[in-house]
């Protein structure tokens, strides 16, 4: 025995020591993996030469959850969400009394390294977090449905090699990022983003304004459109045209009146016939 000990002692040192391959400085997500081999060549000689490919195991777990008062849709978007990551963790509503930093301590409990969180606000404004958890960074996003990150999912089809779409549709406007998980120092902020309760609001002082206005240009119509600006005497003409010729039309007028009230009290009024009765 002792001399097969020394024998393997020998061997074992005569052979070279591979070194490890040195890791390339960079590589993309989407390069396959490289292959792990496993070699006994340094073994005793009755251990086989075999080569084997790992399997990789996505490691990744996303604690996917919301918080109270969000409304149905929002629901259907996060369930559909979850359906497309099979590596998902679900949770229980998150009550509004509670901070954010408590997430990371969820996270914990349930072995995520990754957060996905729905905030609903007003029953109407529907805001999505994504963080690295516990040590960041986080997003911040408003989901909306225009004019900002188009989230589309299609499957390619075996027949022909088509695209059919899938899944949800949704649309992610960025308002802040953090350096940390949930908090911490804002490493970047959206200066275009207005908040959806400010929009509303802008939208009802417009309404304001415009009604505002509709009272104002009626006040100065009126003001200006006001019919005469000078109110007219019948004797204002007097002085217009042959003052004599004024005066005799004036006189036949006084004339004629007075003849006319000459008349009527000269016309003897009609007695009414009245039957004796029998």
């Amino acid at each position: 025995m002792k001399k097969l000990n020394k024998r393997r002692r020998n061997e074992s040192e005569n052979d070279t020591k591979t070194e490890p391959e040195a890791l390339p400085a960079v590589r993309h997500s989407d390069e396959p993996l490289p292959k792990k081999v496993i070699n006994f060549d340094s073994k005793p000689k009755y251990f086989f030469k075999t080569s084997f490919q790992v399997k990789w195991i996505n490691k990744q777990r996303v604690l996917v959850f919301s918080t109270r008062g969000i409304n149905h849709r929002d629901r259907h978007l996060m369930e559909d969400l979850k359906k497309l990551m099979p590596h998902h963790k679900p949770e229980s509503k998150m009550e509004r009394s509670k901070t954010l930093s408590v997430v990371n301590e969820m996270c914990e409990m349930k072995n995520c390294n990754k957060a996905v969180m729905f905030e609903g606000r007003k029953k109407m404004d529907l805001y999505l977090w994504l963080s690295n958890v516990p040590n960041g960074p986080s997003v911040k996003f408003l989901v909306q449905n225009d004019n900002r990150i188009w989230f589309r999912n299609f499957q390619i089809l075996s027949e022909d090699g088509g695209l059919a779409e899938i899944g949800p549709r949704f649309v992610l406007n960025p308002v802040k990022i953090f350096s940390g998980s949930f908090g911490g120092v804002s490493l970047w902020e959206n200066p275009s983003y207005i908040s959806p309760a400010k929009y509303r609001q802008q939208i009802r002082l417009s309404a304001k304004n415009k009604y505002l206005n509709r009272l104002q240009q009626k006040a100065h119509a009126s003001a200006n459109n006001s019919g005469d600006g000078y109110k007219l005497t019948p004797l204002d003409d007097i002085f217009e045209g042959d003052p004599l010729k004024k005066a005799h039309e004036i006189e036949k007028s006084n004339l004629e009146n007075e003849v006319e009230g000459e008349n009527k009290k000269t016309i003897p009024k009609r007695k009414k016939l009245t039957k004796k009765k029998k």
